[in-house]
């Protein structure tokens, strides 16, 4: 049976309760997202609360605000929070995107989510899982459309999506006015295909970077320099 936690360096998730557990996306993107100078921070799809916590211990100076549309994963989520150093800097809000949209008149220097996907999947019986997996509730047009309402001037937008999307992602967003600023193809070992792309979007015009990152040796559970550096900060382990 899998632990009803995940212990990180300077905090704890509970997700016993929540559709979506602890995983490497999530992991990946709060460690890969640069946070330098955010002072306003947007995680859609918050979830656990993992990425606002990341974002808090990445980023000191910064507000969080986290959305999230199930209500277990809210109380879930203000449960781990509550539990951190960072609980006076992050709010979680029982709502839709496009309702606090219209509701909040802030604006972000960084905003952050691990979208729902596996668009070619087939649905789980489980409502919650269901929501938390698929994008039937908040498609990645919608999601990039949003949020480059809600950016600053210079704002970014950080997400992590499956490989075979991210082209037509990269396009949906030069649509709206986004421009693909880093991009980063993420394997799980040296022979394997490539499995996940780490994007960050802007909404000015900045110099494209483009790289990789490998999560494990050719040995089973025996992570690479580069995945440990990028998220030393989180595992215990590392």
């Amino acid at each position: 049976m899998a632990n009803s936690y995940f212990q990180f360096k300077q905090f704890t998730i509970w997700h016993d309760q929540c559709a979506m557990k602890v995983g490497t996306d999530s992991v990946l993107l709060g460690a890969w997202t640069d946070f330098s100078n955010a002072t306003n921070i947007l995680d859609i799809g918050t979830g656990t609360g993992i990425l606002a916590l990341m974002a808090a211990q990445k980023a000191p100076q910064a507000i969080i605000d986290a959305i999230e549309i199930d209500a277990a994963a809210v109380v879930q989520a203000q449960e781990n929070i509550s539990q951190s150093r960072w609980e006076n800097r992050i709010t979680v809000y029982h709502k839709s995107l496009q309702k606090y949209a219209i509701e909040t008149n802030k604006k972000y220097d960084v905003i952050i989510s691990n979208p729902p996907y596996f668009q070619r999947a087939l649905k789980s019986p489980n409502q919650q899982r269901t929501i938390a997996r698929h994008d039937n509730h908040l498609d990645i047009y919608t999601l990039l459309k949003t949020a480059y309402n809600l950016l600053k001037t210079n704002g970014r937008i950080n997400i992590i999506l499956p490989v075979q999307d991210s082209d037509s992602v990269i396009h949906i967003a030069m649509s709206i006015g986004l421009g693909c600023c880093h991009q980063t193809f993420v394997r799980p070992t040296q022979n394997a295909h490539y499995k996940r792309c780490l994007l960050c979007f802007s909404n000015i015009l900045l110099p494209y970077k483009q790289n990789e990152l490998t999560i494990e040796t050719s040995v089973r559970h025996i992570f690479t320099d580069e995945y440990k550096q990028i998220t030393k900060d989180f595992y215990l382990n590392f």
